[in-house]
């Protein structure tokens, strides 16, 4: 049986859309490299020039994640004096919004012969006007990925190595560790008592959803690493809890000795 080699007059050329429309643009910039590298494929093939087209539209409604629409900047240089630029999301957005989009996917794609291939073939449009070939595009289905809600209080602890990630919302008090239930994530009664002790001291425990993203570390550092995540999403809440918190060493980073 002979090895398959793809080839770029074989494959089927595709033409797909991606409606960025209230997505948020980080991880949006990802989902549009897999179709313009085509690196999910069985057919792909680092030699192969695959024809595959991609699509996005509804650029000047896409936000930028929590802070970075006046924090992050887009830097230039001619070469000349006088020649640095500097630009924010905003003023970019206002400006020339597909090349938000098109700088994002750019820098995910190979600095190489055929990254560059990909990006020629996408095709970024403002508005919902989007010109298609004869054969018609397909949506590709992305996951809803929205800016977080005013409610939402999102917050990151550390303790040695361990590093969690907070995000809390009112709620019955349902807390999740990486996909799991709190009980079977930490078995033992003392790791649940590090993680609650900034609820209980705050009197709300079954107040809040919790979902926490930890890794890193042991047991007891993501532990920690919760309850100090935890302790800063309160401060969010109610600005009057840093005196009982702090009192009782709630938001004192523990760094690895």
């Amino acid at each position: 049986m002979k090895t398959f080699s793809a080839k770029a007059t074989e494959v089927p050329r595709k033409w797909w859309v991606i409606d960025a429309q209230n997505q948020v643009l980080g991880p949006r910039r990802g989902d549009g490299c897999q179709p313009a590298a085509r690196e999910r494929k069985n057919d792909f093939h680092p030699t192969c020039r695959h024809p595959e087209i991609l699509s996005s539209s509804s650029t000047r409604k896409s936000p930028a994640h929590r802070k970075k629409e006046e924090q992050k900047s887009y830097m230039s240089f001619s070469g000349y004096v006088g020649g640095h630029k500097t630009e924010s999301v905003r003023s970019r957005r206002a400006r020339h919004p597909e090349l938000l989009v098109e700088r994002a996917v750019r820098g995910m794609i190979p600095h190489n012969r055929l990254g560059r291939n990909a990006y020629r073939k996408l095709k970024v449009y403002r508005g919902d006007r989007i010109r298609t070939p004869r054969t018609g595009p397909k949506l590709l289905n992305l996951e809803t990925r929205s800016m977080p809600q005013a409610e939402e209080f999102i917050a990151t602890g550390r303790r040695k190595t361990s590093v969690a990630r907070v995000r809390m919302m009112p709620g019955s008090g349902k807390i999740d560790i990486n996909g799991r239930t709190f009980e079977d994530y930490f078995p033992t009664v003392p790791l649940q008592n590090v993680v609650l002790q900034p609820l209980q001291n705050a009197k709300a425990v079954n107040t809040y959803d919790v979902f926490i993203r930890a890794s890193g570390g042991g047991s007891m550092g993501q532990a920690g690493a919760a309850q100090l995540a935890i302790a800063r999403a309160l401060l969010q809440v109610d600005a009057n809890l840093r005196g009982p918190l702090k009192s009782e060493g709630l938001l004192r980073p523990r760094s690895a000795a």
